[in-house]
């Protein structure tokens, strides 16, 4: 049971992890740039509906990863859980500065957007997209974690392995036969 915590927690969190960040890049590096390139009037309405669907689904996302995050933590090997920790206090922080784009800043640059204030609008607009880009590089950090936790590691040292915490389960040797001085990959 415990190994299937690790895993589906693990692929959970893969799955949450692609749809924001896929949708941050998505919007932001294809549809928008295309979508300006026609009717700039349509463009703002369809890429302002499209941030505010991903700001929606960014919540949603970061809670399944930090659910999956604490499944994984509760079975995982101490060393496994600082880098789950450190992973979880990452997405934190990028669900923080969603709060803030989606709460906050979206809604204030809808409305300069509806006064047809552009100056203003724009200036948001700038500060939007580098808050956008650091919540980018904390869920891509993240997927490194996430990657690093994913290495196999050699089998039969006591916390390492699949990460999964041997407080469940004796470790037990590979009954696999070994020639002498053959090595595990």
């Amino acid at each position: 049971m415990q190994r299937f915590l690790a895993i589906f927690g693990h692929w959970l969190h893969g799955l949450a992890f692609a749809v924001w960040f896929g949708g941050i890049l998505a919007i932001g590096g294809l549809v928008a740039p295309a979508a300006f390139h026609t009717d700039r009037l349509f463009a703002g309405v369809v890429v302002g509906d499209s941030f505010r669907k991903l700001n929606t689904a960014s919540f949603v996302c970061a809670a399944l990863m930090l659910g999956a995050t604490w499944a994984e933590w509760r079975v995982r090997s101490d060393q496994a859980r600082r880098w789950l920790f450190i992973r979880a206090v990452l997405t934190a922080a990028a669900l923080a500065l969603g709060l803030y784009l989606g709460v906050r800043l979206f809604p204030t640059m809808l409305h300069l957007r509806a006064l047809d204030r552009k100056a203003d609008f724009d200036r948001l607009h700038h500060v939007y997209t580098a808050i956008t880009q650091v919540q980018l590089w904390l869920l891509a950090a993240g997927a490194v974690i996430t990657s690093y936790l994913a290495l196999p590691r050699k089998a039969g040292v006591r916390g390492q392995g699949s990460g999964v915490s041997s407080k469940s389960a004796p470790l037990t040797p590979d009954p696999s036969p070994l020639t002498p001085g053959a090595t595990r990959p």
